[in-house]
């Protein structure tokens, strides 16, 4: 079997540290952009897979909370904070949407990988 064609290169995941109104803003806006909009198939791949990282961060620190609260600590992040791992091109589709909070723009413009 010959492969043909390789799937697009995705940057790697990266914590961006978010707190619990924070979660929910974006996940709202996320709703509301995928509910509303006829979107390209890959703009609605990123933003889905950011929904689904949303709920992971939740989960993780159900699963972990004294890992998390370590990390947290260590990280000096505000006691509802999680890591919500994103690429740079679930970033960039997050921070393009129509629907995306401003207040956001901080949070998840720290470290993205270029």
């Amino acid at each position: 079997m010959t492969i043909t064609s390789l799937p697009p290169q995705v940057t790697p995941r990266q914590p961006f540290w978010l707190t619990h109104n924070q979660r929910t803003v974006l996940a709202e806006a996320i709703v509301t952009m995928t509910g509303s909009m006829l979107l390209p198939v890959g703009t609605r791949a990123q933003l889905e897979a950011v929904l689904t990282e949303l709920g992971v961060a939740e989960a993780r620190d159900v699963m972990w909370p004294v890992q998390t609260q370590q990390v947290r600590e260590m990280a000096r992040m505000p006691a509802d904070a999680l890591p919500v791992r994103m690429s740079r091109e679930e970033v960039e589709a997050v921070t393009s949407m129509p629907t995306f909070p401003g207040a956001l723009q901080g949070p998840l413009s720290v470290g993205v990988p270029a």
